[in-house]
């Protein structure tokens, strides 16, 4: 389990980037929801974007660091004004699915040394510049720069259908190099 800093999360979702990219995913939500004939919707947050982001990209590194295939990982986002966290565990009952792995990984040398690694591979996807510069992409437009080659799992990974999902919430835009939340992390 990660628990994000409250303030920082309040502060990054406040600035104009990333209401921005909240706010074209919410108008591509509130699009396909008149589209279904539905009379509400969920609300998207700048922070669900972010954490599922996040968390997409860690699958997909644990993956790699682990050993687990993603499709062994599953991840369960903690996003409301009081909480922002994400849970990746596995629930898997082959070898594959043996906790010993992952709890390995959460240990604060080698944790620390999955996120960085991960924002590395982050900045860089094999679909930019067109994953990066994307509008609304996937299901109903429910995701901005996201791809197979970057963020999107296997769906029993996803407990959103692999929707809400933007790249440059995590490491920015060329544009906006230093508007994600994890930019200042990056040596670029």
């Amino acid at each position: 389990f990660i628990d994000f800093d409250s303030a920082s999360i309040k502060a990054w979702e406040s600035a104009n980037f990333a209401r921005a990219r909240g706010a074209q995913v919410q108008a591509s939500l509130d699009a396909a929801a008149v589209g279904h004939g539905l009379s509400a919707n969920p609300t998207v947050s700048p922070r669900k974007l972010l954490i599922h982001a996040f968390a997409h990209a860690l699958i997909d590194q644990l993956s790699l660091d682990a050993g687990y295939p993603a499709s062994s990982l599953r991840e369960r986002l903690y996003t409301d004004d009081d909480m922002t966290g994400v849970l990746i565990y596995t629930a898997s009952s082959d070898s594959a699915g043996s906790l010993g792995g992952l709890a390995a990984m959460s240990a604060e040398d080698r944790l620390g040394y999955s996120i960085i690694t991960m924002l590395d591979r982050m900045s860089w996807c094999s679909s930019d510049p067109v994953c990066i510069e994307s509008g609304a992409s996937g299901s109903d437009g429910l995701n901005l720069a996201a791809c197979h080659s970057c963020l999107l799992l296997p769906e029993t990974s996803c407990e959103l259908n692999n929707t809400f999902l933007d790249r440059a919430t995590l490491i920015g835009t060329p544009e906006f190099p230093d508007a994600g939340y994890f930019s200042g992390l990056l040596q670029r």
